[in-house]
């Protein structure tokens, strides 16, 4: 067919990259250029002559030719999109703009020049597919937020229909593992546009499945089969006919443990290239539902347990209440067994103490009683005989009465010596009450001194620096066993010969008590465990490791603090604080 356009302008147009083609009003195609050809994947000859319904599909072929009708019609140039498949077989999108053209013969035609636009198209096809994705996983989870168990399973219809249509199946099952029945139970099943009733759904034991096809579903993978009928297992293939089947893709629910279930489609082959991410999402939704059925599980193990948990809490309540009564007892018998094993450990020493006094009162009264018959025979000679100055001063009784006087005031001071340790000794050792009295702390320091003295003596110099401080509601006795526990434990650190002090003072409403020894320290495990119960540095059998404890624990019973600070070789210092001013130190 002669080509109307002049030759020089054929040659020119040839070497365009982009496609260019003529048509004349009627639609006929009377050129094209190679690039056009090579668009629309045939030769140039079996394109020039043809008209749009030989190239394109009827609706691409009615679109142009309402477009380039209008373009003649209106003399105005348009401009709109076609797809067609190029020389590779690829499809390529191409921008056309087409405007009329005056032929050699007067009549009006049509030329279009063609754009490649097939990135920018892929491009926006990619976005829309990843904006579809992104929301059709946050509609997925929508279903799995904030709702209840039964509310999660009710949602797996349109779970199971949105994963159906993703990977272009015929029919989709969801089918969960129970336990009970040791069988997949059909849950959900799914037919191209609609959802199954309950009468359409079955049980199915795994080993009727066949044991490599359940063993790939407990490997947590996905599992493709392109033909159902050349798969080895009889089991497997009788399944896939059971629900006529001709190719299978299984997604596995699992946990980190085990599989929960499977979601199995009966598949088509896929029309888009879309496939790996389409089956992503599938596996999306199966975490979905395993997640789904964790939870449910959980709902009702905590829906049983709850069943008579107010009894169990009223009967833990009732125990907890008589153990908190049993170690109120046992607390206040700890503190009396610990003051009195510290007295027991300072009976000998007050023993000694003791018998001083009463030993040489012992001798006075034996010395007053030889006195006394002297006495007695004297007197009797002397009212025997008419005395006279010289005789009566004979008899020396002045010196003797003088005796006497001296070792009746001993033998009082004695008596009163023993009768000031036992006071202390009681006030010391006597059972607390439950009301907080008025005491000053200094001279609970100085009772627990008198009390221990026959220990401190022999080993130590004490540095006595009492402040003015106020009196405090408190119980005395317990901080009497403090100060007790804490010095008999710094006579104790001193090998020989040491020096002990102790200091009091205010510190804004605190009343501060600190107690330093030169003594052998304490190395820094021993510093941070000195107030666990029944930690001892002693030997097995000299102490029971509760001495420090039962001193922690009254001290913050006084709402007070206790910290020790020490070193190996550096002696130990204690600083206690009890506050004085609070509305809680009132009785």
């Amino acid at each position: 067919m002669k080509r109307p356009l002049e030759r020089n302008a054929q040659n020119l147009l040839e070497q365009l990259p982009d496609p260019v083609y003529v048509r004349d009003a009627a639609g006929t195609f009377i050129y094209c250029n190679r690039a056009y050809a090579r668009f629309i994947g045939r030769p140039i000859d079996s394109i020039v002559g043809s008209n749009f319904e030989d190239i394109f599909p009827p609706t691409t072929a009615n679109r142009i030719r309402k477009l380039e009708t209008a373009v003649l019609e209106l003399g105005q140039p348009a401009r709109y999109p076609i797809s067609g498949v190029y020389e590779s077989g690829q499809q390529r999108w191409m921008d056309v703009n087409a405007g009329p053209f005056h032929l050699k013969n007067g009549t009006r035609g049509v030329v279009g020049v063609l754009r490649d636009i097939t990135e920018i198209k892929q491009a926006q096809s990619e976005l829309e597919f990843r904006e579809s994705f992104e929301s059709t996983v946050l509609a997925l989870a929508t279903n799995f937020v904030n709702k209840t168990a039964r509310e999660m399973e009710m949602g797996f219809d349109e779970v199971l229909t949105v994963a159906s249509v993703l990977v272009e199946a015929e029919r989709g099952f969801l089918l969960l593992y129970d336990r009970n029945k040791r069988c997949l139970r059909c849950q959900n099943e799914w037919k191209i546009g609609t959802l199954n009733n309950m009468a359409d759904r079955f049980d199915v034991p795994p080993e009727e499945i066949g044991t490599a096809w359940w063993e790939a579903m407990t490997s947590f993978e996905p599992v493709e089969i392109s033909d159902t009928e050349a798969v080895e297992e009889e089991e497997t293939r009788s399944f896939f006919r059971l629900i006529d089947a001709r190719a299978a893709l299984a997604f596995p629910i699992h946990t980190q443990f085990e599989t929960l279930g499977v979601l199995l489609f009966t598949q088509r082959v896929p029309s888009s290239g879309r496939a790996i991410e389409k089956y992503q999402l599938v596996s999306v939704v199966a975490l979905l539902i395993a997640n789904a059925l964790v939870r449910s599980e959980i709902e009702r193990l905590l829906n049983e347990y709850s069943k008579n948990l107010e009894k169990r809490v009223q009967d833990r309540t009732r125990d907890l209440d008589l153990a908190y009564e049993t170690l109120k007892q046992t607390q206040s018998q700890l503190l009396q067994a610990g003051k009195m094993a510290s007295i027991g450990q300072l009976a000998a020493g007050i023993a000694h103490e003791i018998n001083n006094p009463i030993g040489f009162v012992k001798s006075n009264l034996s010395t007053l009683q030889r006195k006394a018959s002297v006495m007695t025979a004297t007197f009797r000679e002397i009212s025997e005989l008419e005395p006279t100055a010289e005789v009566v001063a004979s008899y020396d009784c002045q010196d003797m009465i003088e005796d006497l006087n001296a070792t009746i005031e001993e033998s009082l001071d004695g008596v009163r010596r023993v009768e000031k340790i036992v006071n202390n000794l009681r006030s010391f050792s006597r059972m607390d009450g439950e009301d907080r009295t008025l005491a000053n702390v200094n001279d609970l320091l100085k009772t627990t001194l008198k009390v221990i003295w026959n220990e401190v003596k022999y080993k130590a110099e004490v540095i006595e620096e009492y402040g003015d401080i106020p009196d405090i509601y408190c119980h005395a006795d317990r901080l009497n066993q403090v100060f007790l526990n804490i010095l008999v434990n710094a006579v104790q650190s001193i090998p020989e010969r040491g020096t002990i002090t102790i200091f009091t003072g205010v510190d804004e409403n605190r009343i501060m008590i600190q107690i330093s020894d030169t003594g052998t320290g304490m190395d820094e495990e021993t510093r941070e465990r000195v107030f666990e119960p029944f930690f001892t540095t002693k030997d097995v059998g000299a102490g029971t490791g509760l001495g420090l404890s039962i001193v922690y624990d009254i001290v913050t019973a006084h709402k007070g603090t206790i910290t020790v600070e020490s070193g190996v070789g550096e002696g130990t210092t204690f600083l206690i604080g009890l506050p004085f001013d609070s509305a809680d130190q009132a009785p």
